[in-house]
């Protein structure tokens, strides 16, 4: 008889126990690794691609409607920096530019419909550039994996195991949110560091912050990469942050050159004031209805906390830095820089007053890179996207809040059905929010503290 190995429970416990004590590393699966050896890489690629045209083409979130009156907003001014979100300006430049490619071809008004949903056709459209960015992350991290493990087998796992997330599905397929293109950005410039491309790798993480800024905080663990390429020679190590910082220069002076356009895209960033607060980070306790008072005070003023908190994560992706420096056996496409980086990204939005779950997508291309050799971190990678999706889908207005386009271009939904959904689960979704925020959080921090570990293990030098 097949052995079946010890019950759920005990395994759960030797997952908690090997988060939080690392030990000797172990593999997937030989099986596992064999099978995916045998996977043509472009069937893999096909069936990436047609999983996410069935995904995108019917679906869209309110992120995704505020993305198109931002591209409407653009074309009807002439302008091209018309419309300022809060976060850098690459995203409404970019779709902009798809928005003036699309109108000149089709009327402008035809990009949204009614009742004020993106038109199937433009969705597409702009969600192909979020597929692209998903392939350029496991382009990145097919060619690092293959370079660590030599093997076809665990490159492809890794390949498949970024493209198939329900986490990065849901969000570039289904939402809309566009948090996979800094990411992607952030990975490729990890990988032409460790190839000694540091001007590609400084415009790479420009792009990236062009997009949003959290790519900034995996400077300090980059820094450290280009100590290690150059082998610990001070003379070069300054000539390769020099040409990264010429790179990241060059970049950002080029998206920011208009007069004017960084002070108005620094002051769109919000102050604390007025902010809502949850999510999946350190304030996800508040979806608890004990903290509504702690919420109402958090609300009307938390600029200072916010503050102190940032210089604290600050402080935090420096000491991952430090640490992966003070490992001297490390070595650039390593397992422990590879923990640094996660570590980094992972306390990166920890603080933020809204952890929102996309998120969460920017630590997992690490976590990718480190799956195949590091069996206790499955859980994490396919546990915390697809609890996270469930989230998405039962924690607004039910699982067709985010296909209501079926409702308009299709007869697969009636409205009837679409105003059941909403009417029969909106007024559940906050009584749901804890129940997926808290742990999501907590398996994040354990996580977290794992990585650490393993950025400098015990006995290392």
């Amino acid at each position: 008889m097949r052995d079946q190995g010890p019950p759920p429970l005990v395994r759960m416990r030797q997952w908690l126990r090997g988060l939080v004590r690392p030990g000797t590393p172990h593999k997937l699966s030989e099986r596992t690794r064999r099978w995916f050896a045998a996977v043509w890489t472009p069937w893999l690629l096909l069936a990436a691609a047609l999983t996410w045209m069935a995904l995108s083409i019917y679906s869209s979130g309110g992120d995704l409607i505020t993305y198109f009156s931002s591209i409407l907003t653009v074309e009807y001014s002439h302008r091209f920096y018309a419309y300022l979100l809060d976060y850098p300006p690459g995203w409404v430049e970019t779709s902009s530019l798809l928005g003036w490619g699309y109108s000149a071809f089709f009327p402008a008004s035809t990009i949204l419909q009614q009742p004020g949903l993106p038109s199937p056709a433009f969705v597409l459209v702009e969600k192909s550039l979020l597929f692209a960015a998903d392939l350029l992350a496991g382009l990145a991290i097919y060619r690092l994996v293959l370079e660590r493990s030599g093997d076809t087998g665990w490159a492809k796992l890794s390949l498949a195991s970024w493209l198939f997330n329900p986490l990065v599905l849901f969000t570039s397929a289904v939402h809309g949110a566009y948090d996979v293109i800094p990411a992607a950005f952030s990975v490729m410039a990890f990988y032409l560091a460790i190839h000694s491309r540091f001007l590609s790798a400084g415009a790479a993480l420009g792009l990236g912050i062009w997009f949003k800024i959290f790519p900034v905080f995996f400077l300090p663990v980059l820094l450290v990469v280009i100590w290690q390429v150059v082998n610990r020679r001070p003379w070069d190590f300054l000539k390769g942050v020099g040409l990264g910082a010429s790179g990241l220069g060059l970049v950002t002076a080029a998206v920011l050159w208009p007069p004017g356009l960084l002070q108005a895209s620094l002051s769109s960033i919000p102050s604390g004031l007025g902010e809502s607060f949850g999510g999946f980070g350190l304030w996800s306790f508040l979806s608890l209805g004990q903290f509504e008072s702690l919420r109402l005070w958090l609300y009307n003023d938390m600029s200072q906390v916010l503050d102190v908190l940032y210089a604290v994560v600050s402080a935090l992706v420096v000491l991952f830095a430090w640490r992966l420096y003070r490992n001297k056996s490390a070595e650039p496409n390593s397992p422990a820089t590879h923990h640094a980086l996660l570590a980094s990204a992972i306390v990166a939005p920890s603080v933020a007053a809204t952890v929102h779950p996309q998120y969460i997508l920017w630590g997992m291309p690490f976590l990718a890179l480190i799956l195949w050799e590091r069996r206790e971190y499955l859980i994490p990678y396919a546990g915390i996207g697809t609890a996270i999706v469930l989230y998405q889908l039962l924690g607004h207005g039910g699982p067709l809040y985010w296909f209501q386009a079926l409702a308009v271009d299709t007869r697969l939904v009636t409205p009837a059905a679409l105003f059941q959904s909403f009417s029969y689960w909106g007024p559940r979704a906050t009584e749901m929010l804890p129940w997926f925020e808290i742990p999501v959080f907590i398996v994040l921090v354990l996580t977290l503290i794992h990585s650490f570990q393993l950025i400098r293990p015990v006995g290392h030098a």
